[in-house]
């Protein structure tokens, strides 16, 4: 598990995360998933050996995410 902290510029004006940033906190697990698997993960492997696609993205909000929050 990551945690990761809210930051102000992911914000909207309602102090709430914006829809665009989830997909930045997806990516971010997703390599810690990697290299917690133990893959080793550089600009040689992810050019040479590595093939990940996403082929789509949907989200299931059950509440928002807040400025500060983890």
């Amino acid at each position: 598990m990551i945690q990761l902290r809210v930051r102000n510029y992911e914000i909207d004006w309602q102090g709430i995360v914006h829809n665009a940033v989830y997909l930045h906190y997806f990516e971010t697990a997703g390599w810690a998933y990697l290299e917690n698997l133990g893959l080793e993960l550089n600009i040689v492997t992810i050019r040479n050996e590595s093939h990940v696609v996403v082929a789509g993205n949907e989200i299931d909000y059950d509440s928002p995410a807040r400025f500060g929050s983890y």
